[in-house]
């Protein structure tokens, strides 16, 4: 991460652990402020185990791509960018989202209502993460707190 402009700091020891942690498909916790769920290395034990499939955290370029660039909460370039949770977004629903190799094998996607992020530099923080693990940035969250609620 880059030390410069992240205000979330890492440790370089709890880095590499939760970089682990995701390459593994377990939760992860960021500054006590959001926890989440790589979806590419979760399987259906480990979704159940979280509490199932929550809202998704997502990068810019990929809520882009998914046409979600036109609401409100997912409209600032280079910001993360949070999908409310629905019943039917399950876990191959999830990997559909968060893959776009698969975009072509399942082309209608959808509908994704964004919703504030909440705790920006804690998720701007997870996808880094999971830039450094090699992992697709999206993620299942299961808890997002707001500044106020810390």
């Amino acid at each position: 991460m880059n030390s410069a402009d992240a205000s979330v700091r890492f440790d370089p020891k709890d880095a590499a652990r939760a970089v682990d942690a995701l390459r593994r498909g377990w939760p992860v916790s960021i500054d006590g402020a959001i926890t989440l769920l790589a979806i590419e290395t979760a399987d259906d034990a480990r979704l159940a185990a979280f509490g199932g499939a929550g809202d998704v955290l997502m990068s810019a370029a990929r809520a882009a791509t998914l046409k979600l660039a036109n609401q409100i909460d997912a409209a600032t370039p280079g910001k993360p960018v949070r999908i409310a949770a629905e019943r039917w977004l399950d876990l191959p629903a999830a990997r559909a989202l968060a893959d776009p190799a698969l975009d072509l094998a399942t082309p209608l996607k959808g509908p994704y209502r964004s919703v504030p992020v909440g705790a920006e530099e804690s998720a701007a923080a997870a996808l880094e993460l999971a830039r450094i693990a090699g992992l697709l940035p999206p993620f299942s969250c299961a808890k997002v707190m707001t500044a106020q609620h810390r």
